[in-house]
Order: C-alpha cells, then structure tokens, then sequence
C-alpha cells in the first residue's frame, strides 16, 4: 500500500511539471523521470513517457528507460525465467535446467552489499523451513572476486547453492538477461521455469 501511495504521489508530482512546456526542460524531467522511473509502474512509465515531444523521447536517458522496461517485462511473473549457466565455487557447472521440476528461489547478492547481509537471517530462516521440500535455494553472486566470494559465503555460514560468473553487475550476462541493476533481488521460480 505504501509502494502504491509513493508511486501515485510521484507520478501526479511529475505530472504537474509537465504543465510549463519547454523543450530543455522536457529533457532535464526526462533525466528526473527515467532516475525515479524503479518507483513507478508500466502504466505510469509509459503515460510520462508519451507525453515527451518523440525528439525527446530519443534522448539517452528516455530511450534507457524504455530498454529497462522491456528488460523488466522478459522477467515479469509469469514470463520464463532466463537461462543461465554458472559456476559454484568447485567450478561445477549448473543452468536453470539443473533445476527442473523443481522451485527455484534465485536471489542475487554481492559481498559488497550492505542490504544483502541483512537479508542473509531470513533467507536462513525460509532455508531451514523449506530445505527438505521441493525447492532449492541459489544465491547468484554479483562479485568480480573468487575470493571476496568465497569469504562471504563462509563469513555467513551460506548453506545453499551459491553461483557466479565473477563478471559483475556491469558485465554479467545473467546480470543483463534478468535486468540486475542492484542488489539485493530475487525471485521466486516454479517447477516448470516460470517466474
């Protein structure tokens, strides 16, 4: 409700700014929108974003919301989960099809993150809860470090499968293909690789 509320009041604010009509300002909200656009859903994303001159439109920062949008659409419930195949620390290979018929709780996290570490206790938590039931639990690493890695997971005790490709955020393809732009995030896979 409060998501809603948020998102309801920043979409009617960025709607009264679009009452003063000037082409260099256009663009400068368009910048605002696009850094606040992770607040607003499809609907009011698409309804600002029409409301740019189509010049404006193709400006970096309007055309780099639209790509989120579609990015975000391919991971959407309901839609495939992106494939992959990544490495543990023993360098065994898994893809989501290692996981067939079963659910998959796919979270990606970074050593580095400060949101991660405060998530590590619940995930524990629904771990031991869920451990022996038809699910598993995959931690996709956003480290560019074997090491960094390899400390996290033992710092925290990390049960679960955890897996990386030590690419990073910036370069990782299943960073790309699931539209990872921060962490903590994660999503909820069934049997049948549908998110």
């Amino acid at each position: 409700i409060l998501k809603d509320k948020q998102s309801k009041l920043l979409y009617n604010s960025f709607n009264q700014l679009f009452i003063s009509k000037n082409a260099n300002y256009n663009e400068a909200l368009g910048y605002i929108i696009e850094k606040y656009s992770g607040l607003l859903n499809e609907e009011q994303i698409m309804n600002l974003y029409n409301r740019f001159d189509s010049e404006i439109q193709k400006t970096y920062y309007l055309s780099k919301m639209i790509d989120n949008l579609k990015c975000d659409q391919k991971v959407a419930k309901g839609k495939k989960a992106p494939d992959f195949a990544l490495e543990d620390l023993k360098g065994n290979k898994y893809t989501l099809e290692s996981f067939k018929g079963k659910y998959i709780f796919l979270e990606f996290s970074a050593s580095w993150c400060g949101w991660c570490k405060k998530e590590i206790p619940y995930i524990k938590k629904a771990y031991n809860t869920f451990k022996n039931k038809n699910i598993v639990f995959v931690t996709v690493m956003m480290d560019e470090k074997k090491n960094l890695w390899e400390n996290e997971i033992k710092k925290y005790s990390i049960p679960w499968l955890s897996l990386s490709d030590l690419k990073g955020i910036k370069y990782s393809s299943i960073a790309k293909e699931y539209n990872i732009t921060g962490v903590p995030v994660s999503f909820l896979i069934d049997p049948n690789g549908i998110i």
